[in-house]
């Protein structure tokens, strides 16, 4: 045996096998994983969007952003509103994100996610990482 150094592409495939397998022996459904995306248009130019990854009964949301020209304007609640409705259509019960605190702690507050957690000087010194979820009724 020997530990060599590989790229994700090589290593992804078997190590999610292994995964299916544990997943399925602890007695829980296999499903793949797919994502979800919206993008905000001003006429025909790509000016924002939220980009999730849904998994079992949960969304995460990896990415939510919009122009700097257009912030301000309620287009970031009117996107997650958006996502939202997507995933209780989908019968999702949770939506997770993450944030750092130059990002949008406050934001995600307001649209009435709950910080479950945080990580000081993550991921390096002098920043924090927060964890949100919001449950779906």
């Amino acid at each position: 045996m020997e530990i060599r150094e590989v790229t994700s592409k090589e290593l992804a495939p078997t190590l999610e096998a292994i995964l299916d397998r544990q997943q399925l022996a602890a007695g829980f459904p296999q499903e793949e994983a797919t994502s979800l995306a919206f993008g905000l248009y001003q006429e025909e130019r790509l000016v924002g969007g939220l980009l999730a990854k849904i998994s079992m009964e949960t969304a995460h949301i990896n990415l939510l952003a919009i122009d700097e020209t257009l912030r301000g304007q309620d287009w970031g609640t009117k996107l997650m509103a958006h996502g939202e409705e997507a995933f209780k259509k989908l019968g999702l019960k949770n939506i997770t994100l993450t944030t750092l605190n130059y990002q949008a702690k406050g934001f995600y507050e307001k649209q009435g996610y709950q910080l479950f957690g945080e990580l000081t000087d993550v991921p390096q010194v002098g920043m924090t990482r927060y964890y949100f979820i919001k449950r779906l009724g």
